[in-house]
Parts: C-alpha cells; structure tokens; sequence
C-alpha cells in the first residue's frame, strides 16, 4: 500500500500542446545562444592563456611589450645583440646593418594582431548573450513553461559575469578591472610589478587572474543553470 500511494502522489508531466509555437521559439533562441556561450568561453580561455603565457613562461619578458622604448635586441633590458648580416645600400656602397628583432618583440606584435580583434568579439558576445539569455526567459515565462528558476539564475549569473567581464574603465576611470583587458596593458602591468611591492602585486594578479578565474566561473555556472532551465522548458513538453 507504501508503495502505491507514494507513486499516486508522484507528479505527472504530460506534454502540453498548447506550448508548440513557443518550444520553436525557444529552440531558435537556444542555437544562438550556444554560439554565443561557445565565442564567450573561448575569448576568456585565451585572456587567460594571454595571462599564463606573459607571467610564468615569460613570452614577452624581453621588451615587456613597449616596443617604442626598445626597438632593437641590444636595448631589451641589458640583452645583448644578437649579430646580423649587413646590408650594402644602393646609393651609398656603405654597409647597413640589418635591425636584429628579438623573439619577445616578434610574438608581442602576433600576440597584440590576434588578442585585441578577440578581446573585442568577447566583449559583443557576452552582451549579447546575455540579452539572448534574458529573452529565453521572457518567451518561457509567456508560454508558461517550466525550468523558470534555473533560467532566472542563469541570467543573473550572466549579468554578473558581464560585470567581471566589461572593461569598465573605459565608463569609469577609478574601476580598473574587466577580464576582457586589453592585451597591452596585462603586458605593460607584467613589466611595471617586475620587483614591486607585495599589495601592487596583489592587486596584479586580482585584475588579471583572479577576475578572469571568476568569469570563467561565472560564465560555466550560468550555461550550467541554462541547460537545466532548457530541459524542463523544451524537452519535457516535447
């Protein structure tokens, strides 16, 4: 009889037809919104790589990024240059050497070409989702469907991660944090705590390690409630 009664009290989920126009809807929205989380992810994984590879492999420690203040290998913080064959001039007959370019400079200048077009997608991508989110959550509400609650969570753990995400110095000067830093400035900041105190340092890796580790966070947490808030919504009143 324990048994009988416990599967009478059981909640039954029968599929609802009159939710059909808003399902589609909803699995419109979701492809973009995949597309969207995937271009997210990926940005802030590379910011991060951006950060691993300038502090504890030391890509960039030879020019530090400032490529104005030292153009040739000699200059590099006391590294010595490196010979290289001369050059005759065609008008002159005098020997020209050629500028030596160190290997630190040459990746600093690949690394600037390909972060800074990325850093700018992350950014369009993560406000993008959100909106995205937030409009699943708007056509799930209005068809009445289920997963409410995880979809709630989710947008606003994507509202927190677009607030550990945007670069708000470009709005508020005395707010220097952002994991979509751009890519001088992480390297600029590298070179400048180069023997600094203990709290400047502290205050480094906050901006570009611990902030970006949060995103992550942030952003895998809220695709997480996402999937959940999708199941019951879509799945179970197909």
């Amino acid at each position: 009889m324990a048994n009988q009664s416990s599967r009478i009290e059981q909640p039954v989920r029968l599929p609802n037809p009159t939710a059909e126009s808003f399902i589609q809807a909803l699995k419109v929205v979701r492809f973009f919104a995949v597309v969207l989380f995937w271009v997210a992810l990926i940005v802030i994984l590379v910011q991060l790589a951006a950060f691993v590879v300038t502090e504890w492999v030391g890509w960039f420690d030879a020019d530090g990024g400032n490529r104005a203040e030292a153009p040739l290998a000699g200059e590099y913080s006391g590294i010595p240059a490196v010979a290289v064959p001369s050059k005759v001039h065609a008008a002159t007959g005098i020997d020209e050497p050629a500028s030596p370019r160190d290997p630190a400079e040459v990746r600093y200048a690949c690394a600037e070409v390909v972060l800074n077009p990325v850093r700018t997608v992350g950014i369009m991508a993560s406000v993008l989702l959100w909106a995205t989110l937030f409009l699943y959550l708007q056509i799930a509400l209005l068809g009445r469907l289920s997963g409410i609650k995880q979809l709630t969570v989710s947008v606003f753990l994507t509202l927190l991660f677009l607030a550990s995400a945007l670069p708000w110095s470009a709005l508020l000067k005395e707010v220097n944090m952002g994991s979509c830093f751009r890519f001088a400035d992480l390297v600029q900041a590298h070179r400048d705590t180069q023997g600094a105190s203990y709290a400047e340092a502290i205050r480094y890796y906050l901006r570009f390690f611990v902030t970006t580790l949060i995103s992550l966070f942030l952003l895998v947490g809220s695709w997480a409630n996402f999937a959940s808030g999708y199941e019951e919504s879509v799945l179970l009143n197909e």
